[in-house]
């Protein structure tokens, strides 16, 4: 009885002796080995492009960007359309999803009207909602097909006819 308690105890203090050993290795090894680990912080956050654009939802972040050439682009630089001089609006595809006029009204392709583009760029909805800005420096066309394209993106309108007078200010 009594070697067994002996061979019992010996065991238990080798056994706290290679924990000890083995919880200085891991922790030297760890203290070497971190500064060759890369950081995923910054060094992340570094390679991942922020969203840029003119196109603004009504937070001010960007949505998208038009440039002037009637481009229409996502924040991170992905086309999603464009708009040609006469307020065409074209998708991806080329395919014509919408019109834009002169004094701003959007409209889709069935001729539904959509909303309108204020001479400050401010796009509102149907309802007379701000739903987002495009900064175009005053080219109400190109803020229009953006806003067809990135704020109205369903072909399907609400189902209003087109209004003809002036908006008042």
């Amino acid at each position: 009885m009594r070697v067994s308690s002996i061979n019992n105890h010996s065991i238990s203090k080798m056994s706290f002796s290679k924990m000890i050993r083995l919880g200085l290795l891991i922790g030297g090894l760890t203290a070497f080995c971190t500064p060759l680990v890369p950081e995923q912080g910054p060094l992340a956050q570094a390679q991942q492009p922020k969203p840029q654009g003119n196109v603004l939802n009504p937070y001010g972040a960007p949505v998208g960007a038009v440039d002037g050439k009637g481009e229409v682009t996502t924040p991170y630089g992905g086309k999603l359309g464009s708009v040609d001089p006469e307020g065409n609006v074209y998708n991806v595809s080329d395919i014509f999803i919408g019109k834009v006029y002169a004094n701003g009204d959007i409209f889709n392709q069935a001729g539904d009207y959509l909303g309108y583009v204020d001479a400050d760029g401010d796009v509102y909805n149907v309802s007379e909602f701000k739903v987002g800005s495009v900064q175009t420096g005053g080219n109400l066309i190109l803020a229009g097909g953006a806003a067809r394209i990135i704020f109205f993106k369903s072909s399907e309108g609400a189902r209003r006819k087109p209004r003809l007078m002036p908006r008042p200010k």
